[in-house]
């Protein structure tokens, strides 16, 4: 877990902000803005809920694994260390289920969170512990929808939160292979460049149940 998180924000630091210049309060919040908006943390709630009504579980798991890797990172650069860890994702998940959240209800929650990120005007003291929990909000129910989709599968919960972390994983070596031969990250007009051959990250193994038990 803590190592996969800090392939997450290895990649932010690296590769997000390499072309990036951070002096003021008003360059923090313009950077957050984006990173709410819909180029990033909206367009990929949008590619889930897509997923989710084409019950396509690929495109769900992806989908919301791309959700927590861009709020992750931007609970980093907010400079609250350790979220996940300290605030116990997995039993949040496991209080999310037994509390009886659908699918559609963590999406409305969602939702809810991200409409509220969009009003941020301050960086300062406790307008950073709110984003802060909006971020975990976020990630929490992301991280449950990726749970509820592979115990429909026929996982356990145990397995399921497992394989959640796999994906993640594998969603992290997937955007750190975006170096290029010269071993650095290539940007152009603000967008990181795949190099030649990179590939998508996929689990179908673990959606298909092949070799993974």
């Amino acid at each position: 877990m803590t190592n996969t998180i800090e392939k997450f924000n290895q990649f932010h630091d690296e590769a997000e902000m390499m072309d990036r210049v951070i002096e003021t309060e008003q360059d923090k919040i313009d950077y957050l803005k984006f990173r709410f908006g819909d180029k990033m943390l909206g367009e990929e709630i949008r590619e889930l809920i897509e997923g989710i009504k084409d019950n396509d579980s690929h495109e769900i798991l992806d989908g919301a694994g791309d959700v927590i890797f861009i709020a992750v990172n931007t609970v980093h650069f907010l400079g609250v260390k350790n979220i996940i860890k300290d605030c116990n994702i997995e039993y949040l998940v496991r209080y999310l289920i037994k509390t009886n959240h659908t699918t559609n209800t963590l999406i409305s929650a969602i939702d809810y969170d991200l409409s509220c990120l969009d009003s941020i005007d301050s960086v300062k003291g406790k307008e950073v512990s709110y984003n802060s929990i909006c971020l975990l909000s976020i990630i929490e129910c992301s991280f449950t929808i990726m749970v509820l989709r592979l115990i429909s599968l026929g996982y356990t919960q145990k397995e399921s939160i497992a394989y959640v972390w796999t994906i993640l994983d594998c969603i992290a070596d997937a955007n750190l292979a975006k170096r290029h031969k010269d071993g650095k990250f290539h940007k152009v007009n603000g967008k990181i460049i795949k190099p030649e051959g990179w590939k998508e990250p996929r689990f179908d193994d673990i959606i298909e149940g092949k070799n993974v038990r």
